[in-house]
């Protein structure tokens, strides 16, 4: 589910997968749509695509 819901965010916003890890990992509002707290590892841009 995580991995989805960050493609929603990559496509919503027009992001390339290595930005919306970045974002992901940065932003609070990001992190939280995705299910994730402050602490959890992000899935990297790899993985992503």
């Amino acid at each position: 589910m995580i991995l989805f819901k960050m493609q929603l965010i990559s496509a919503w916003y027009g992001l390339s997968d290595v930005k919306t890890e970045d974002l992901t990992m940065d932003s609070i509002s990001f992190c939280r749509f995705c299910g994730l707290e402050l602490m959890d590892s992000v899935p990297d841009h790899i993985t992503l695509s």
